[in-house]
């Protein structure tokens, strides 16, 4: 938006406009009257043709709005992103990457895969995931199936989250909206100063919330957080929702049907937390006053000199 430092002085458009009409009209009359150099023959030089008259004229007219804005110094406020420096203006942050587990707990996860239910196999898939990622990356985890069932904010005590999953059991519907939700609350902190976070989503089926819960993948995207997902069965319509789901937020897919695949699944995505960046460049939002009056400055100097060679070629006369 285009705004003014002294907007007053646009009205000076109006008066230097009058005067540049009359000088236009009036001034060549206005010489020969008080000039002290007179020829007679002066009086018969004939105008050059309306036309070219008005083009010149409007030409001024522009030249004066043209040096009134310039005067009033207009400027536009853009907002940017700029890194934390130093001085008063320096933030540190001390903080873990972060990574949640979302985790399905409806009642076809009670099925079995190598005679252990689904529910059981991811416990130990997590459990596998705790004990080979470094001690400074925190963990949370929350137990969905249409609503929450079981929430584990964000914390450094896996032994914790280990004994708290001990109890979940497989019943109920899926649902991935109240769950994704949860988490993305807990990580948006995370993404506001720049640290590292990602998810994981476990399901063996496809949610019932389709389409309702993807306008939270579409900010879950917009953020940049990662959604690993890990599909236990055969391939279904579950197992693309899962993919779309990984491919939309930039992480990665595994599709598993054997506890062993179950746990490598979670190691490879272990492999691949462990990248999580540590370091964290704080960004804050600052607005920028940029002034246009040099645009129109050299504006009115172009135009003067377009109308100065206009009418001394065609009039030889300078304006």
């Amino acid at each position: 938006m285009l705004m003014f430092e002294h907007p007053q002085y646009i009205y000076l458009s109006l008066p230097l406009a009058f005067i540049l009409i009359v000088v236009h009209y009036r001034g060549f009359k206005i010489y020969l009257k008080y000039s002290r150099f007179y020829h007679p023959l002066a009086q018969f030089i004939e105008m050059k043709k309306e036309g070219r008259r008005i083009t010149t004229l409007l030409m001024k007219v522009l030249l004066a709005l043209m040096i009134s804005i310039a005067i009033s110094n207009p400027y536009i406020i853009t907002k940017e992103k700029v890194v934390a420096g130093s001085g008063v203006h320096r933030l540190r942050v001390e903080a873990n990457p972060a990574v949640i587990v979302l985790l399905d707990a409806s009642g076809s996860m009670g099925e079995t895969i190598d005679g252990i239910s689904k529910i059981d196999s991811a416990k130990i898939a997590v459990k596998r995931l705790l004990s080979i990622t470094p001690k400074n990356i925190d963990f949370g985890v929350v137990v969905f199936e249409n609503n929450i069932r079981l929430a584990i904010p964000i914390t450094g005590d896996r032994d914790k989250i280990i004994h708290m999953l001990e109890n979940v059991t497989a019943s109920g519907g899926t649902g991935y909206g109240p769950a994704l939700s949860t988490a993305l609350a807990w990580l948006k902190p995370y993404r506001m100063f720049n640290l590292s976070c990602a998810m994981i989503l476990v399901s063996d089926g496809l949610p019932g919330d389709k389409p309702g819960y993807e306008y939270i993948l579409e900010e879950i995207a917009k953020l940049h957080i990662p959604v690993h997902t890990v599909y236990i069965g055969r391939q279904g319509e579950g197992e693309e929702e899962a993919k779309r789901i990984a491919e939309k937020t930039g992480g990665g897919h595994y599709t598993v049907s054997t506890l062993n695949e179950f746990v490598k699944a979670f190691e490879s995505i272990g492999e691949s937390i462990k990248e999580l960046s540590l370091e964290s460049e704080v960004y804050v939002e600052v607005e920028d006053k940029k002034s246009l009056s040099i645009i129109f400055y050299v504006a009115s100097l172009v135009l003067s000199v377009l109308l100065w060679a206009m009418r001394f070629l065609t009039s030889r006369i300078s304006f």
